[in-house]
Parts: C-alpha cells; structure tokens; sequence
C-alpha cells in the first residue's frame, strides 16, 4: 500500500510539473495587422521616402508579409527609384517594385534594387556589383566601398530597400527555398538564377521573432550569397512594432532599427 501511495504521489508532481512548464511557455506574439512605418521615430530616413507599410497575415503556420514603399529611398551612391510607375534608374512595374534585371547598376522602380525575384539583385537584394547597391560595375556597385565606414542614412536606404514586395515564413521552423530562374532579353541572359531561402525562428520564448533571408545567386564575380536579418519584437501595449534588420555585405554587417505604428 505504501508503495502504490508513493507512485501516486509521483504521478501527481508529475503531471503538476508538467501543467506549470505548459503555462510557462508563452504563446508567441501575434504580429498581425497593417503597420506605417513611424518617421517621428525612426532615425537616418531618406528625405525623400513617403511612407513604408507592412500588411502582415499570420497563423500558427506561417507568417505573410506585404511591402509597400512610396517615395525615393535613393542615398549617396544608390540607384533612385519611385514608386507609383514612375521610372528610377533601373524601370520600374508600376507598383513600386523593380522590373527585372537589366545592364545593371541603379535601383528599381519604387527604390528597390533592379531585378526583383527575376533577375539583377533579387528579392530585393542589391544587384550584382562587389559591395554597393547597384549592379554589376553599374554605378554605386563598381569597385564596392574598401574600407570605408558607410553612412548611416545609406544603411538605413539599403534596410528599406531589402524587403521582398511579398513573403513568406513557415513558423515551424523549417525553411523556404525558391527557385529563381534566368531572365532572357532576345536570347541572351540578363539576369542571374540563383534562390532565396526564408527562415523563421522564436526568441525570448515566443516574445521576439528572427526572419533570416538568404539571397543566393551568380555574379561575374562568381557565386554569391546576400544575407540578412530582421528581429521583431512588440511593445506591451501591441501598438508598437520595432524591427532591427541587419544586412550582410562584403564589407561587414550592418544595422539599421526601424519603428512602426499599428493602424
């Protein structure tokens, strides 16, 4: 009898250990809604950028993005774009995303980079050139930027300019992989094929979310790979969104915090 009371009692811190580890495990943040990029607080904004809105859709599976950008986000040394149809450097769709590759250098239409995820820079990547936001020898990308310190507004031009105009992150923790293919203008290459993988994974137990984007592709410098890095995290009051994204470039890694208000 003594003995089938211990097991009981076991059995029962247990189940009672097990009951107190299930509601110390957060439910993570619902980052879902329409959210406006805040220019009263987000510092080193080009002059010229509009407005930047996030539409994000989630569930327990996934996460959906929707990037929009109006105005110029063109800095020291980037291809301008704008959006609207209105042509930058590089062409631009009509929405204010980039057209595709095209002799590379400057930005596409909209202030992203030339290409999109059909060619030239690629899912919103730089393009091409060895160290700079244009494409390959094109202006901004010939020669990179050596050992030179990169200004912060052109870090922050280059963090507004790496969103892809939509994605999505599986919450499971695996990862995307798509496939891009080669543009062709009158049989000859104008883009470069390459893939980008998305990756999403929960910190400070389901409080802050990390988005990886790893853009893959072919250069004439040969193969290259862009990553970058978003992590998210609300305020209490669900009203306030703060990204950090860091972009890796040849020269280093670098930051930029951007803070958006909930509409």
């Amino acid at each position: 009898m003594k003995r089938i009371t211990t097991i009981g009692l076991l059995a029962i811190g247990l189940i009672f250990c097990l009951n107190q580890a299930g509601m110390a495990q957060a439910k993570p943040t619902d980052f879902s809604g329409i959210w406006l990029l805040d220019k009263t607080r987000t510092t080193d904004l080009p002059p010229t950028l509009e407005s930047y809105k996030l539409q994000i859709t989630q569930d327990a599976q996934q996460l959906m993005i929707e990037t929009s950008l109006r105005g110029e986000v063109a800095t020291r040394g980037m291809g301008a774009g704008r959006s609207g149809g209105m042509r930058g450097t590089g062409g631009g769709r009509g929405d204010g995303f980039p057209s595709g590759g095209g002799r590379g250098g400057g930005g596409g239409g909209g202030g992203f980079p030339a290409g999109g995820t059909e060619g030239g820079g690629g899912g919103g990547f730089p393009a091409g050139g060895a160290g700079g936001p244009g494409g390959g020898g094109g202006a901004g990308g010939a020669g990179g930027m050596g050992g030179f310190s990169i200004p912060k507004d052109m870090v922050m031009g280059m963090a507004l300019r790496s969103s892809m105009p939509k994605a999505t992150f599986s919450l499971d923790g695996k990862e995307t992989v798509i496939l891009l293919e080669q543009r062709q203008n009158e049989g000859i290459p104008t883009g470069s094929a390459g893939s980008i993988t998305l990756k999403a994974s929960w910190k400070k137990n389901g409080k802050q979310l990390e988005l990886q984007t790893a853009r893959k592709m072919k250069t004439q410098q040969g193969d290259r790979t862009i990553n970058a890095k978003d992590k998210w995290e609300l305020s209490e009051d669900g009203k306030t969104l703060t990204i950090k994204r860091s972009v890796e470039l040849p020269m280093g890694s670098e930051e930029a915090k951007m803070v958006f208000a909930r509409q």
